[in-house]
């Protein structure tokens, strides 16, 4: 019995001596001091049971001392069309926007420069009215008072890149109207009957008649220059206003018809004739504009002044052709 006891005892004795040897060759547990980290990185310990190593994060006071990476300008082209850090070279690829602010603001990040070394294409509407003064020596010029004259068209403006001049394609249609003055006695000879009309007729028919008005219509297209002061003359954001002046020539063909008060012995009810012709233009002109960019439009008020030569012939057997110097005003808007 006391064997038995015996040997239970030394079991136990041997069993707590490995605990204590196992205990002492284990690390202990400890928690990390807060002073043994590095300012603004916090370091996390795995657990006992957890078989994941150790991760690090960088705070937001670390990541605010970091310096970006440098990247190209948004935009490498400006709007006045001055040579940027990369117009001599291939055509940039700029970043990719992270968000849409600089479209709203019509920075065009990483897009959009110069195509071809060339400016913007503008287009603009415009009316113009005003005076039309006759000059020339000929039976209608002297039949005839200062017209009023009204325009409506459109300008094509192909500016160059720093927007300071552009060349220019002015389309449009012009109404001129003029009345008569009763200065001038128009002799027409018209066939009592069916027979031609020669002068040795004896059975024509001797009419009076003054000019009462003149209407033209024409198709208008000429070809010019404009030139910009202040600013450039594509419509941009934000620009300063500016002046415009400018110069064109060109064409017209239209069609016209005079109106006749007619003195008739031989039947007094018939008091007014009608004549009809077509016309060919030529002109030259001048402008002044002021022009206010309004956001993403312009507008336009100036001036112009144009002197035209008429070849008509709404009168038979008279001198028809004379000249126009119109002094008109402008309005406008260009997008």
């Amino acid at each position: 019995m006391s064997v038995t006891w015996g040997r239970l005892g030394a079991a136990l004795l041997v069993l707590a001596a490995g605990t204590a040897v196992r205990a002492q060759s284990s690390p202990p547990l400890s928690t990390p001091s807060p002073g043994v980290a590095k300012p603004g990185v916090v370091t996390a310990t795995a657990l006992p049971l957890e078989n994941k190593p150790a991760a690090t994060v960088v705070s937001p006071a670390a990541s605010a001392n970091t310096a970006p990476p440098s990247a190209a300008p948004l935009n490498p082209y400006r709007f006045d069309g001055t040579a940027g850090p990369s117009m001599t070279d291939a055509f940039p690829v700029g970043p990719k926007p992270q968000t849409t602010e600089g479209y709203l603001a019509y920075e065009q990040p990483g897009c959009c420069g110069p195509l071809g070394a060339n400016g913007p294409i503008g287009s603009e509407i415009y009316f113009r009215t005003g005076p039309a003064f006759l000059a020339g020596n000929s039976t209608l010029a002297e039949s005839l008072n200062t017209g009023v004259r009204a325009d409506l068209g459109s300008r094509t403006l192909l500016f160059d890149p720093a927007g300071t001049s552009a060349w220019v394609v002015d389309v449009g249609i012009v109404y001129i109207y003029n009345d008569g003055n009763g200065s001038r006695i128009v002799t027409t000879l018209v066939p009592t009957g069916a027979q031609i009309v020669t002068p040795q007729n004896p059975s024509l028919e001797i009419r009076r008649a003054t000019v009462r008005d003149l209407n033209r219509w024409a198709a208008s297209l000429a070809l010019g220059r404009d030139w910009f002061v202040t600013a450039p003359g594509f419509v941009t954001w934000g620009s300063p206003c500016t002046i415009a002046y400018g110069i064109d020539a060109g064409g017209r063909w239209g069609t016209s018809h005079v109106g006749l008060n007619v003195t008739n012995p031989n039947n007094p009810t018939q008091d007014f004739n009608r004549h009809h012709d077509v016309f060919g233009v030529a002109f030259i002109g001048a402008h002044v504009d002021y022009e206010m960019p309004m956001g993403g439009w312009t507008l336009v008020l100036g001036g112009r002044l144009e002197w035209a030569y008429n070849w008509i012939g709404v009168l038979d057997n008279f001198s028809n052709n004379f000249h126009d110097i119109s002094l008109l005003l402008t309005t406008g808007v260009r997008y």
